[in-house]
């Protein structure tokens, strides 16, 4: 029998330096979508590849696009993007990363 272990390591990256990876920057801080506040406009930074990510760039969910969440319904996240009102769990609004307006 064959075990395999990963290792999990936050990864930096320091601009303009070759062989950085662009996964996280010292100076920025972001959240999930499911832990912004209510109401507050927020401005997507990235959406994690999982297997909704096609059909949530479908919908309009890609970096830059400004997002507010609406409403939490015991665990159903409604959000407003570009004007029409999405329902989502939170389970998907996990893989959301924002940051706030500026």
């Amino acid at each position: 029998m064959v075990i395999v272990a990963q290792l999990v390591e936050q990864r930096i990256v320091v601009p303009r330096v070759a062989g950085s990876s662009p996964v996280i920057h010292p100076n920025e801080v972001y959240m999930k979508l499911n832990d912004a506040k209510l109401h507050k406009t927020m401005s997507i930074v990235e959406v994690d590849d999982c297997e909704y990510t096609h059909k949530l760039s479908v919908l309009g969910f890609v970096s830059g696009c400004r997002v507010c969440p609406l409403m939490d319904l015991d665990g159903t996240l409604l959000v407003d993007i570009k004007g029409c009102h999405y329902a989502m769990s939170q389970e998907i609004a996990e893989h959301i990363n924002v940051e706030e307006e500026r």
